[in-house]
C-alpha cells in the first residue's frame, strides 16, 4: 500500500478503517473502482427500479351463476342439467336428506349431452331424454327429476 500523504491523514483521522481504505483506494489508483463502480451502480439501480415497479396485471372477474363447463371441470362425474339458464346438480348430501314433494310439472329433459359447451335449457348430461322435471313444493331452489319410479333432487347452483 502506498504511503499516505500527511494532509490526507488529517482528513480521515476520525473515520473508521473501512472509510479510510475506501478514500485512499479511490484517490490512489482506484482506476478499477472508478471504471466499474458507476456502471455497476447504474445496473443495480435499474434492477431495483424494475423489480419494485408497479406491474399492471389484468384480471378478469366474472360474476354470475356457474356454467356446465365450470361444474364439469371441477367434477367430471357431476350429474347436472340446465333449466331456465341455471345449472342444477344432484348428489348433494344435505339436499338428498330433505323430504320434498312434487309440485307443478315444469317440463321435461329434451337434450342429452356429455359436452358442456353444448348445454342449453332442458339439457342433461346423465338424465335420459323425457325425464319429467317438477318444482319442489317446499323449496324454490330444488327441482325434482322423475323417471320411472326414481326421484332425484337437483339443487340450483347460483353465485353467492
Amino acid at each position: 500500500m502506498p504511503p499516505v500523504p500527511e494532509d490526507d491523514r488529517e482528513k480521515v483521522k476520525n473515520r473508521n478503517k473501512l472509510q479510510v481504505l475506501t478514500v485512499l483506494f479511490i484517490r490512489k489508483g482506484g482506476g478499477i473502482l472508478k471504471k466499474y463502480i458507476i456502471p455497476t451502480t447504474i445496473i443495480l439501480g435499474i434492477l431495483l427500479l424494475w423489480g419494485c415497479s408497479a406491474r399492471e396485471y389484468t384480471t378478469t372477474v366474472t360474476t354470475g351463476n356457474p356454467t356446465a363447463q365450470e361444474i364439469l371441470k371441477m367434477n367430471s362425474e357431476a350429474d347436472i342439467f340446465q333449466w331456465g339458464g341455471t345449472i342444477y346438480q344432484t348428489n348433494i348430501d344435505w339436499v338428498d336428506e330433505l323430504i320434498l314433494t312434487e309440485g307443478d310439472l315444469v317440463g321435461t329433459i329434451e337434450y342429452n349431452s356429455s359436452n358442456p359447451i353444448d348445454f342449453k335449457n332442458a339439457t342433461a348430461n346423465i338424465l335420459p331424454i323425457g325425464t319429467e322435471i317438477y318444482q319442489a313444493k317446499e323449496r324454490n331452489d330444488v327441482l325434482i327429476a322423475k323417471y320411472g319410479d326414481e326421484l332425484k333432487y337437483y339443487y340450483q347452483l347460483v353465485e353467492g
